[in-house]
């Protein structure tokens, strides 16, 4: 009697339990035991319900797995950080709501394969065993001379000074740091090999030479001379004269656009495709000479500054500057960009450095002795300045801690420094000087990876070939360069909307005129044939045209309902023409015009 019982008990819980839905047949179902006094005595689940949350386990492990090997690749541990660094903006978005199938899938599969590259770029680099330097002194100044002795052989040989008689330089590298050039004040020009110091060209203008500049390799350079801009090959040989850059003063190159930037000084800012060879636009600032002009790397936005203190923002697809920024009371004399930062000196000898997300100041800092000539952005954030006899090298200036102490400095005695710029992916920085130029060894300015893809210090002839038709197809149109390069891809829901009214706007048109010039039907019966139509359409437009003088007989400057102006008092019965009324007759009609009382017509 008693196991009847627990039997009959086991099962009215059962089927409670499935009453209220608080278990389902799947989930695990307690069976219950008794002993003697008819109290509870063990808990444990049933052998059939386990066997079924088994099943169910391995199900749901089975569909996670299918849904990793097609969602998202799976995450490395500890690498969220890292993988920031590698993400592009709007990366980590999906695209959900594609009604076309074949667009949707064709941009999961984009989505998944830039996922993948991102997880390869974290795995690989741990691979990358090279890491920057750095310099750690006790405030001591250390002399080029103690580092020489101190680096590796190979280090040291990147090292070099030459003295020469053909005024101040101005100098450059190539993109990936493998050519340098250098061009006297006095018309001396010269291009060296970095690797080995070989001089691949030399040639001397008899003119004066301002800015020189490295096109998209070392196979072009342009020149700004006295009065128009040159383009020279790696053999010295001119190619172009361009006129219409008159008096340039200042030169920059836009890799990713194949555009040659050139200010000069009567205020000129001019773009030309050295792809094509067409001028894409030519700018007056109308604020006096260029007195600096640098582009920012990140966005391609070309920085120029001006005499009157102002540095303001240029895109060639716009014709008024993007933006301008009130720098200081004198003329600005040099200025760096280097993605949100921006660097300006002035003539008042004190330099400051901007937050270009905010256009604010982070620090400010004031030279000795002279305005500071010139200034260059190194790829690790190194700040370099030449200013009378001194260079000066600064550290972790884009940082909140204002830093107090220069990292390095060097000094000239004698001569005016005029040029500064860092070598790409090398601990080395080129000075340019009034009796000669040379380089020095700033330990951590470059980087100590490089991507062969991108730029490849090491390439070879057929390298630099492949590259150079690459870069080519991929070049960006200059309609692409703005302030905020994050909207290049996003949709502008206004223009969108705008193009939306105008196309069915047009396709209105369109109808009316295919409507227009459509002959009429030709029916042989009814109210509707040719004839009819025709006569009604001429009483309708003879009524209007005699409700029209009637108004303006009458004096009246808007429009009224006359009697006959009606299509259905003109029409009888069956679309013919019906009689009209008669208005009444005034007298003295002809002559009430002299009487100044409104004319009535008697229309009998």
């Amino acid at each position: 009697y008693l196991k009847m019982v627990v039997a009959k008990t086991e099962d009215a819980f059962e089927e409670l339990q499935l009453a209220r839905g608080t278990v389902r047949p799947s989930e695990e179902i307690i069976e219950l035991q008794f002993d003697d006094e008819n109290r509870v005595k063990v808990e444990r689940p049933n052998k059939r319900a386990r066997a079924r949350q088994a099943a169910e386990e391995e199900q749901e492990k089975n569909d996670a797995r299918k849904k990793s090997d097609k969602g998202e690749p799976k995450r490395l541990k500890g690498a969220r950080g890292v993988t920031k660094k590698f993400q592009r903006p709007g990366e980590n978005e999906r695209f959900k709501g594609v009604r076309n199938k074949r667009l949707a899938a064709h941009l999961e599969k984009n989505w998944r394969q830039e996922r993948e590259a991102v997880s390869m770029l974290v795995r690989s680099e741990v691979l990358q065993t090279a890491e920057p330097g750095s310099l750690e002194s006790d405030r001591r100044r250390i002399t080029q001379d103690e580092l020489v002795r101190d680096v590796t052989l190979g280090a040291s040989r990147k090292r070099f000074e030459l003295t020469l008689p053909y005024g101040a330089y101005s100098c450059g590298f190539t993109g990936n740091g493998s050519h340098m050039v250098a061009g006297g004040r006095k018309g001396h020009i010269a291009m060296l090999a970095c690797e080995g110091m070989q001089l691949s060209t030399e040639l001397y203008v008899k003119e004066t030479v301002r800015a020189v500049q490295f096109l998209h390799n070392y196979s072009m350079f342009a020149v700004a001379q006295k009065k128009y801009m040159y383009i020279y090959d790696h053999g010295g040989i001119e190619l172009h004269c361009l006129k219409t850059h008159g008096a340039p003063s200042h030169l920059d190159f836009l890799p990713y656009h194949y555009l040659l930037v050139s200010g000069s000084d009567y205020g000129d800012l001019r773009y030309r495709d050295v792809s094509t060879g067409e001028e894409i636009c030519s700018r007056k600032t109308g604020l006096g000479a260029v007195r600096a002009l640098r582009h920012n790397p990140s966005n391609a936005v070309v920085h120029v500054g001006h005499v009157n203190g102002t540095v303001t923002l240029w895109s060639p697809s716009v014709k008024e500057p993007l933006a301008k920024v009130f720098c200081s009371p004198g003329q600005v004399t040099s200025l760096a960009v280097s993605n949100n930062h921006m660097v300006t000196a002035a003539s008042n000898g004190i330099w400051k450095v901007w937050d270009l997300r905010q256009y604010k100041v982070l620090h400010a800092f004031r030279g000795h002795g002279h305005a500071v000539n010139d200034m260059d952005v190194s790829m690790t954030g190194c700040v370099s300045l030449g200013f009378g006899s001194h260079v000066q090298v600064w550290n972790k200036v884009f940082s909140t801690a204002r830093p107090d102490a220069t990292y390095m400095s060097e000094e000239y005695p004698g001569k005016i420094v005029s040029s500064v710029r860092f070598r790409p992916y090398e601990d080395v920085c080129a000075v340019g000087h009034s009796g000669g130029f040379g380089t020095i060894i700033i330990p951590g300015a470059g980087y100590a990876n490089f991507d062969s893809f991108e730029q490849n210090p090491f390439q070879t002839k057929q390298q630099r070939r492949e590259r150079e038709v690459r870069t080519l197809l991929e070049k960006l149109q200059p309609d692409s360069i703005m302030l905020d390069p994050d909207q290049l891809g996003n949709l502008n829901k206004e223009a969108s909307e705008r193009f939306k009214k105008e196309e069915a706007q047009k396709k209105q048109e369109e109808e009316a005129e295919k409507k227009k010039g459509t002959k009429e039907k030709k029916k042989m019966r009814g109210r509707n044939k040719v004839g009819k139509r025709m006569k009604r359409k001429q009483l309708k437009t003879g009524a209007e045209e005699r409700s029209k003088v009637k108004n303006r007989l009458n004096g009246k400057d808007d429009e009224s309902q006359s009697d006959d102006s009606g299509s259905e008092e003109l029409q009888g019965p069956g679309g013919q023409g019906g009689t009209r009324p008669i208005p009444e007759k005034v007298d003295g009609a002809a002559l009430s015009r002299f009487y100044g009382k409104r004319r009535k017509l008697d229309l009998q």
